[in-house]
């Protein structure tokens, strides 16, 4: 029959695995996990980290997409963090549930939602001017469907990506003219840039638009 003082001694030799277990139930309950998705719009291979406190280093090869579950410790913001060609490496936010892209601006892989090209979305209208001294008035209408923008510029069917969270490429063509555009929204604003080169004669022009939604 164990004495008070056996029993004391038994019971205060338990401690240290109490608490370490304790510790473990409270590290397990202060770390949580998020999904994320991300697409690859380059033509070239991104390789990127994606921390929350145990990292995952991971790349995409040209336009392929992925999804990944990232373990977030507590008092951990989630981040991205994707390597550049000049060797250094640049963080991003993300969050829970996120649908994220990569694209190429002013020379450095950014990221951004994927799916912000609402911001684009719609009919739009407004005046134009080109280096041939011609002005007038443009319409465009946009939507998406998986990611592709299409719609119509001036009649023009059109087709286009998002290369980041403002600025979109649209191209398309008729029977006499091939349009190359560049968009930018910015207040709700669009700036359109464009090329138009002749089919049916030699040369090219350029012009730029202002619209605003209809």
């Amino acid at each position: 029959m164990k004495t008070f003082r056996q029993i004391a001694a038994l019971s205060l030799s338990a401690l240290p695995l109490l608490a370490f277990c304790l510790s473990a139930q409270g590290q397990q309950a202060s770390s949580t996990s998020i999904k994320v998705k991300f697409t690859n719009r380059l033509d070239q291979t991104v390789r990127f980290y994606l921390n929350g406190g145990k990292g995952l280093e991971t790349q995409l090869g040209p336009k392929e997409s992925g999804s990944f579950t990232v373990v977030v410790d507590a008092g951990t913001s989630p981040s991205v963090k994707i390597y550049q060609s000049s060797g250094t490496a640049r963080p991003f936010a993300i969050k829970d549930g996120g649908d994220y892209a990569f694209a190429m601006k002013d020379g450095v892989i950014t990221n951004f939602v994927a799916n912000q090209g609402s911001g684009f979305l719609g009919d739009w209208s407004g005046p134009w001017t080109n280096s041939l001294n011609e002005s007038g008035t443009s319409n465009l209408h946009l939507t998406e469907s998986n990611g592709k923008l299409t719609g119509t510029w001036d009649g023009v069917d059109v087709t286009g990506t998002q290369l980041n969270a403002d600025t979109l490429e649209l191209k398309g063509k008729n029977q006499t003219r091939s349009y190359q555009l560049t968009a930018t929204v910015n207040n709700r604003v669009m700036t359109v840039t464009y090329v138009v080169t002749r089919l049916d004669a030699s040369g090219s022009y350029n012009g730029k638009a202002k619209l605003t939604p209809k």
